[in-house]
């Protein structure tokens, strides 16, 4: 078996994430699926747009992410050109 990536904190996150898609056009939306102790189970994309914005449906997400099971959701993260954004940290989530 693989060893999977922890994604236990900021810097853990855009390592793996972040310098992955910091530069793909068209923009993406990409959902991580961590394990209860943050090992990525799965990255995948949830939606593709243009280059300045992806559209995603919370729907789709919930369905994949079994929501009915007590998923949670840690934080939702921007990455672009400039600084990543994490809605968590605004106060957003």
């Amino acid at each position: 078996m693989v060893d999977r990536p922890v994604i236990s904190n900021w810097a853990a996150l855009l390592n793996d994430v972040g310098l992955k898609i910091r530069h793909l056009k068209p923009e993406q939306a990409r959902v991580l699926f961590p394990d209860r102790k943050n090992r990525l189970i799965a990255d995948e994309m949830a939606g593709q747009g243009t280059v300045d914005h992806a559209p995603i449906y919370p729907r789709e997400i919930a369905r994949r992410a079994l929501a009915p099971l007590g998923i949670k959701v840690h934080d939702h993260l921007v990455v672009g050109a400039g600084e990543p954004v994490s809605m968590k940290a605004k106060g957003l989530i």
